[in-house]
């Protein structure tokens, strides 16, 4: 009987320590919001791809986090009222949230109103108002200049992390697949996708490319505006291992765009940083040790293998409505990485600012 209380309790120590610093970072974020803002953006990439349940009940830890920053935010509102006006992209942005849900319910209700009975899929149509809860967070948020460049650091910082634990996983260094799969599942794949495909901390390959490219252009447009808070081998780092993940995550669609996006940089800042140019050697390096997987992943869409390789009907195994989500996501990932250029490009004017750091916490939950 001892025994079996021992476990028990034993088995409880991680949902009381993950209730223990829940509550810890409602305290801070009332108390100091830009503190929690800044352990929001550190903590959600690392914590986005933990599954339901594990640490907090019901929840997955980033939700929680979510729900603990606004209800810190709302304490410290109680105390220091300061209502502020709608402005355009108040609009902009709710509308966008707004009508992708509605939207989407409605694509549901009309083609199968009983899936909207499964929680799953109502998270999944309600996963656009985590967008709008962010961006009123960070938006309403009082943020100095110091605040802005340690949210922006700590961003990197854990871009570094989710890159670095991306790249291992790929060549399942030190086993760091089995190890890192027995904390964060792994997403299934069709049968017909026999590639590996690494999720690190974000719970989705895909995640880990569009993170990875978002923060390569944040340090691309820090670097060539030469900003004193950010230092240029920091910089540097960030952008390498940053290349180094998208490349391992093997996502095709941000490498493409990549090219655009570095001529718009350069064009607004008027100069080519010379971080740029170790980046890009850095892509070449990994693209070459990378090759294996690279062309191993081509090789399911070559023509011989399209009709062998997926059977009729295969599918990814998504809810109705999830392409229609998916679709929004896209569009969310295009509305980030335009908000951290145009940020990033405002050389830390807070109300532009804050709009880019909104829009880079968001970054982990797609």
């Amino acid at each position: 009987m001892s025994d079996a209380l021992i476990s028990r309790a034993l088995s409880e120590i991680p949902v009381a320590i993950g209730v223990i610093l829940a509550l810890a970072l409602v305290v801070v974020t009332a108390r100091r919001p830009a503190v929690g803002c800044a352990l929001f953006a550190l903590l959600v990439p690392l914590t986005t791809g933990l599954g339901r349940g594990t640490i907090i009940p019901v929840f997955r830890p980033n939700e929680a986090l979510l729900m603990m920053l606004i209800a810190g935010i709302i304490l410290y509102r109680l105390r220091r009222p300061e209502p502020r006006a709608l402005s355009f992209l108040d609009v902009a942005v709710g509308s966008f949230a707004l009508g992708t849900v509605v939207i989407a319910a409605l694509v549901l209700f009309v083609s199968s109103p009983a899936q909207l009975k499964d929680l799953d899929n109502l998270r999944n149509v309600l996963a656009p108002l985590q967008l709008l809860a962010i961006y009123l967070v960070f938006s309403r948020t009082d943020l100095s200049s110091r605040s802005v460049a340690r949210i922006l650091n700590l961003t990197m910082v854990a871009s570094v992390i989710v890159g670095l634990v991306a790249v291992a996983q790929l060549f399942d260094l030190f086993g760091i697949r089995e190890l890192m799969s027995s904390y964060y599942p792994p997403q299934p794949l069709p049968a017909w996708d026999h590639v590996y495909r690494p999720a690190s901390t974000l719970g989705h390959f895909s995640s880990v490319g569009a993170f990875g490219t978002i923060n390569f252009i944040l340090a691309l447009a820090l670097a060539t505006n030469r900003h004193p808070a950010f230092n240029k081998a920091w910089l540097s780092v960030v952008m390498v291992v940053n290349l180094a993940a998208l490349v391992a995550s093997l996502t095709w669609a941000p490498l493409f765009v990549l090219p655009i996006v570095i001529a718009v940089v350069v064009w607004q800042g008027r100069r080519v940083p010379r971080e740029l140019g170790v980046a890009l050697a850095a892509l070449s390096l990994a693209l070459l040790l990378a090759w294996p997987f690279v062309s191993a992943h081509f090789q399911l869409f070559s023509p011989d293998l399209a009709t062998t390789a997926a059977p009729p009907g295969a599918s990814y195994g998504e809810a109705p409505g999830a392409a229609l989500v998916r679709l929004s996501e896209s569009l969310v990932v295009a509305l980030v990485v335009a908000l951290a250029v145009v940020g990033a490009m405002m050389r830390l004017r807070i109300r532009h600012w804050d709009i880019a750091v909104a829009a880079l916490a968001l970054a982990p939950f797609l």
